[in-house]
């Protein structure tokens, strides 16, 4: 019998806890703390909507591969937290960390910004 890839037969949600999915960078700014993050699979790219380009830097998002777990522990320490993509986006709507009516598409995709005060 063929083996089968270790998250076979798991859930998204268990995939997500468990996989390195996600870009996360931490910037600090006097007293504000923010922290980027975007699926990983955007990091470096850009996208064109009409005369608006959007570019998913590696400077401000490429800081390490983390886990959903990992990154909701950066989160938890921001003042401001500012997430793109599909996967990161959709875990924080699906745990009722953010409502999808918060989060706004640009060029398509799901971007969300949590400001603390």
């Amino acid at each position: 019998m063929p083996s089968q890839p270790s998250n076979a037969g798991k859930d998204p949600q268990t995939k997500a806890k468990s996989e390195k999915l996600f870009f996360v960078k931490v910037h600090s700014h006097g007293a504000d703390v923010v922290v980027a993050v975007c699926d990983r699979e955007l990091l470096g790219k850009n996208f064109t909507e009409g005369d608006f380009v959007l570019e998913i830097r590696e400077e401000f998002y490429g800081g390490k591969l983390a886990t959903f777990d990992e990154v909701y522990e950066l989160m938890r320490t921001a003042t401001i937290v500012n997430v793109i993509g599909e996967k990161i986006v959709g875990e924080l709507v699906r745990r009722k960390i953010i409502e999808e009516e918060a989060l706004i598409h640009i060029c398509g995709i799901p971007h969300v910004q949590i400001i603390t005060v």
